[in-house]
This record gives C-alpha cells, structure tokens and sequence, in this order.
C-alpha cells in the first residue's frame, strides 16, 4: 500500500522581488489565470518601465518554490526599442573653408524607433568619450 498524496496541488502564486525570500512590491498585480497561463501586469500600464520579478509558488503541505527571474518591459524604455539613424542622415561630413557661410554645415536628422508608438522626444549630440561638443575659437586663425 503507497503512503503518498496523488498530487501536491498549488495553493497560491506571488510576485516577488527575490528569488529567495518573498519581498512583495506595488508595481505589479499579483498573477492571473487568463486562458490555461497565469499572467502578471503592472499596477500601473502608462509607465514606461522595466519589471524584473520571480514568483513565488506554495503547495499544499508547505512546500515552497521561486521561478524566475522574468522580465516585463511596459512602454519604450532603453530595453524595449533600438534607436536607428535615419535613412536620410549622412555621415560623410561637409568641409567647409575659412570665411564660408556656417548656415546648414550639417543637417542633423534625430534616430527613429522601431516601434511607432515610441517616438524620440530630445537628441543631443555627444563625442565619442560622452561629452558635449563644442566650438574652439581660440585656435582659429584670426
């Protein structure tokens, strides 16, 4: 004669900020059934964010399991989207001599996304080493 239970069945499912111990958050809803696969969203669908989070799984008898760590990306964040130039942006340069009108040196065409609902709000131009470019006059011939 067998001395086990047939099955361990699940008693709750919860969002956890470790996969250790339980740290519950506010940002996300706790796990939903929705069509045979259980489903976490965010409290709060309008932020741009990125969710990083395990579940917490208890059975019945006490036993206890965490499962991640799953990524939810909500919106256009840096994770979400690739910025590409675009198709119009030359990268050749324009020379210019000394005394040459400054007007439209360059033309400056910010990057697209590659999703139409994140669109680029601000571009700023940086040198390679993360700073701002800027002018020398000072070694300029007068």
């Amino acid at each position: 004669m067998d001395n086990y239970e047939d099955s361990c069945p699940i008693i709750s499912k919860e969002v956890s900020l470790s996969g250790s111990v339980l740290i519950t958050t506010t940002l996300l809803n706790q796990p939903v059934l929705e069509s045979s696969t259980y489903v976490v969203k965010p409290v709060d669908s309008s932020l741009h964010s990125r969710y990083v989070f395990f579940i917490k799984v208890s059975a019945k008898g006490g036993s206890i399991g965490f499962f991640g760590p799953y990524i939810l990306d909500v919106g256009c964040t840096e994770f979400s989207f690739i910025h590409i130039d675009d198709e119009s942006l030359s990268t050749s340069g324009t020379h210019k001599w000394v005394g040459d009108d400054p007007n439209s040196v360059y033309t400056f065409l910010p990057p697209k996304s590659d999703k139409n609902y994140c669109i680029v709000k601000t571009s700023i131009v940086v040198e390679l080493d993360g700073s701002t470019p800027h002018s020398k006059l000072s070694n300029c011939a007068v």
